[in-house]
């Protein structure tokens, strides 16, 4: 069981969750878990890993041509160059 906070888990778990939907071409799900690591690791404030899936998950909306998605992670890139000071 995951406890709360426990961002080092999570991350364990959806990068799993990760592989297994890229084994069976599931994008629109495989974008989600690159927004939710990503998220994980901007609550431990590793900006640059933060960043590098919000990228992953922008490659996957541009792929899928899912506005919303594309939009979400222009959002999250946003955020993740304020706190890396790259704005």
């Amino acid at each position: 069981m995951i406890e709360l906070n426990d961002y080092d888990k999570a991350i364990k778990a959806y990068k799993a969750l990760r592989n297994y939907c890229r084994v069976w071409g599931l994008m629109q799900q495989e974008m989600w878990m690159a927004e939710q690591i990503g998220m994980c690791y901007r609550m431990l404030r590793f900006h640059e890993l933060a960043s590098d899936y919000f990228k992953f998950q922008l490659s996957l909306a541009w792929e899928l041509n899912d506005r919303e998605a594309e939009m979400k992670s222009y959002d999250n890139l946003a955020i993740e160059y304020y706190y890396i000071g790259n704005i």
